[in-house]
């Protein structure tokens, strides 16, 4: 169907987003910003997936913290990590 095109399209156009950024990094750019980029990782990315829980778990009353949780996993952002790649 269209929608299961659609779906692997987009996944596909990721995957070579990710690949290409990750390709025209410098060589010892990880060494150099690792203090940057655990930063991202680490309370950025934990902040953005319990306000995604709760969010849901305001969103969807019947949910329990569990399944809020997970859902925040899927749901919380992870582009602020490959713009700061990029940039």
């Amino acid at each position: 169907s269209c929608s299961l095109l659609l779906y692997h399209l987009s996944r596909l156009v990721m995957a070579i987003q990710i690949m290409a950024a990750a390709v025209s990094l410098p060589k010892g750019y990880m060494r150099q910003h690792w203090r940057s980029l655990s930063g991202m990782l680490g309370p950025l990315m934990l902040a953005q997936w319990l306000v995604s829980a709760g969010l849901v778990r305001l969103i969807v009353p019947g949910l329990g913290w569990r399944g809020s949780l997970l859902v925040g996993a899927c749901l919380a952002p992870t582009d602020p990590i490959l713009a700061h790649s990029v940039v």
